[in-house]
C-alpha cells in the first residue's frame, strides 16, 4: 500500500510538473506575442514616419474642418440639426471643450450656405474635403503597405458616402449615450450591487468612448484600400480611443489651469492648444492604424514562431522568393478556376508579413505579372500574363533590374572582360533546365503544395 501510495504521489507530482512547464510555456508564448505586437507598432510608428503624417493632416485638416461639417450638414441643415446638442457635444469632444472655437465653428456653418456658393463655392468645398480623405487614405495605405489608393470612381463614391453616413452614425451614438446616461437603464440592468464607482466608471469614461470607437471603426475599415478585418478595426479603434480620451482629459486640464499660453498669446491662447490637440489627436489615430495593422499581421506557423517582418527593408533574395511564390500560387488558383487571391492569403501562404507581401504585389503590378481585381465575392489579385510564356529568369532579372537607373553613371566606365563574364553567367542561366516556365513550375510543385517563400 505504501508503495502504491508512493507511486501515486510521484505520478501526481510528474503531472503537476508537466502542467507547470506547459503553463510556463503558454505564458512565455503570451509574452513572447505581446513584445512582437509592440515591438511591430514602435517599429511602424517609425518606419512610416507616422508623426510627420500627423503633422501633415493636422494642416489639411486645420483648412477643411468648416468645409467638412459644412458639407457632412447641409443635407439636414434645413431642420436645424447643426445646432443640436449632439453636434456642439462632437465639437466640443474634437476641440478639448474650448467653448469658443466650438461656437465660432458652428457660426461658420451655419453662415455657409451651399445654395449661394455657385458652382465653383461648392466645388471648392467638395475638393477640399475630399483632399482631406485622399490624404488620411494615403496615410493609412503607407502602413498597410499600400502604394495605389482607389481609382478616381471609387474615391469619389466612397468618400461622399463617409461624408453623408458618419456624421449620422456618430450622432446617433452620442444621443444613445446621452440617453444611457440621464436614464435609469443602467440602473435597472446592472443592479444596486453593481452601482458605485463602476457607475461613475461606465458613464463618466466607457459610455462617452462610444461614439469615438464607432468613428475611428468606420476610418480604420473603409479607407485603407485593402480588406481589413473587423476584429483588428475593432481592437485598434478601441485602443485609440482611450489614447484620445487621454490626450483630450490632458489638454483640458492644462488649458484650462495654464496661464502660460495666456500670458504669451493673449487672446489667440487656444489657437496654438487647439492646432497641438488637433496634432496629437492624428498622431493617436495613426498608432490606432498601426495597432490594426499589427494585430491582422500576427500570424503563428505550425511550429509556433512568428512570421517575419515587421516593415523592415526586404534583401533581393527574400523579395525574389516572395515575388515566384506569389506568382506560383497565382497559376495554381487560375489553374483551379478558383477567384483572386487576396493579399493577406498571399502573405500567410508565404509566411511575409502583410506589408512586406503588398510591396511586393505592387511590384509585380508595375511589372506587368500581376493585376488587382475587384469584384463582388471578394477583392484580390491574379495573373496579368499567361503562365506559360513567362520563364523563371525573366522575372528574376526584371525584380533585380526595376529599381536600376537606365542612364548610365557619367564617368563610370564597364570593364569589357567583367561584362562578357556576367552576360555569360546570363546565358548560362537563360540555357539553364531549371529555367523552366511558371506554368511548369507550378506544375512541379504543385505535388508538395508549398510554393517557394522566405
Amino acid at each position: 500500500m505504501c508503495q502504491g501510495g508512493r507511486t501515486m504521489t510521484l505520478s501526481q507530482g510528474f503531472q503537476d510538473v508537466v502542467r507547470g512547464v506547459r503553463a510556463w510555456t503558454e505564458r512565455s508564448r503570451t509574452l513572447m506575442s505581446l513584445k512582437w505586437w509592440a515591438e511591430t507598432v514602435v517599429q511602424g510608428i517609425l518606419h512610416d514616419n507616422c508623426l510627420l503624417r500627423a503633422s501633415a493632416l493636422t494642416y489639411v485638416t486645420a483648412l477643411a474642418i468648416v468645409p467638412f461639417f459644412a458639407v457632412a450638414f447641409s443635407v439636414s441643415k434645413g431642420l436645424g440639426f447643426q445646432n443640436s446638442l449632439y453636434i456642439r457635444q462632437l465639437l466640443l469632444s474634437v476641440f478639448a471643450q474650448n467653448t469658443e472655437l466650438v461656437d465660432q465653428v458652428i457660426g461658420y456653418i451655419n453662415n455657409t450656405n451651399v445654395g449661394t456658393l455657385g458652382m465653383i463655392g461648392v466645388a471648392s468645398i467638395v475638393v477640399t474635403v475630399f483632399l482631406l480623405f485622399n490624404n488620411i487614405e494615403k496615410s493609412l495605405n503607407v502602413i498597410w503597405g499600400i502604394k495605389t489608393g482607389r481609382t478616381l470612381i471609387r474615391k469619389l463614391t466612397d468618400y461622399l458616402a463617409l461624408i453623408l453616413i458618419c456624421p449620422f452614425l456618430v450622432i446617433t451614438s452620442l444621443s444613445t449615450t446621452a440617453y444611457l446616461q440621464k436614464s435609469g437603464i443602467l440602473e435597472q440592468v446592472m443592479g444596486a450591487t453593481m452601482l458605485g464607482w463602476f457607475r461613475g466608471v461606465l458613464i463618466g469614461f466607457v459610455l462617452p468612448l462610444l461614439p469615438v470607437v464607432l468613428g475611428l471603426f468606420v476610418i480604420y475599415m473603409v479607407i485603407p484600400n485593402i480588406k481589413v478585418k473587423i476584429r483588428s478595426a475593432l481592437i485598434g479603434a478601441l485602443i485609440a480611443s482611450i489614447l484620445l480620451q487621454a490626450t483630450q482629459m490632458y489638454f483640458i486640464s492644462h488649458s484650462l489651469g495654464d496661464t502660460n499660453y495666456n500670458a504669451i498669446y493673449g487672446s489667440f491662447a487656444q489657437v496654438p492648444l487647439a492646432f497641438l490637440l488637433m496634432y496629437w489627436s492624428w498622431v493617436v489615430v495613426l498608432i490606432g492604424a498601426e495597432v490594426s495593422y499589427a494585430m491582422q499581421n500576427y500570424k503563428q506557423d505550425a511550429k509556433g514562431g512568428d512570421i517575419a517582418g515587421a516593415g523592415e527593408d526586404m534583401t533581393w533574395y527574400t523579395r525574389v522568393q516572395a515575388a515566384l511564390g506569389i506568382l506560383t500560387l497565382m497559376t495554381r488558383a487560375a489553374r483551379r478556376g478558383d477567384p483572386p487571391l487576396a493579399s493577406h492569403v498571399l502573405a500567410q501562404e508565404i509566411h511575409l508579413s502583410l506589408k512586406d507581401t503588398n510591396t511586393v504585389l505592387e511590384d509585380l503590378v508595375e511589372l506587368g505579372y500581376a493585376v488587382q481585381i475587384f469584384c463582388e465575392e471578394s477583392d484580390g489579385y491574379g495573373l496579368y500574363r499567361l503562365p506559360q510564356t513567362l520563364t523563371l529568369m525573366e522575372i528574376i532579372r526584371m525584380l533585380l533590374t526595376r529599381d536600376t537607373s537606365p542612364k548610365p553613371v557619367e564617368g563610370h566606365e564597364v570593364d569589357a572582360d567583367l561584362e562578357r563574364v556576367l552576360q555569360a553567367f546570363y546565358q548560362a542561366a537563360v540555357q539553364s533546365r531549371e529555367n523552366v516556365t511558371l506554368e511548369a513550375f507550378e506544375l512541379a510543385t504543385a505535388a508538395t503544395s508549398v510554393p517557394p517563400g522566405p
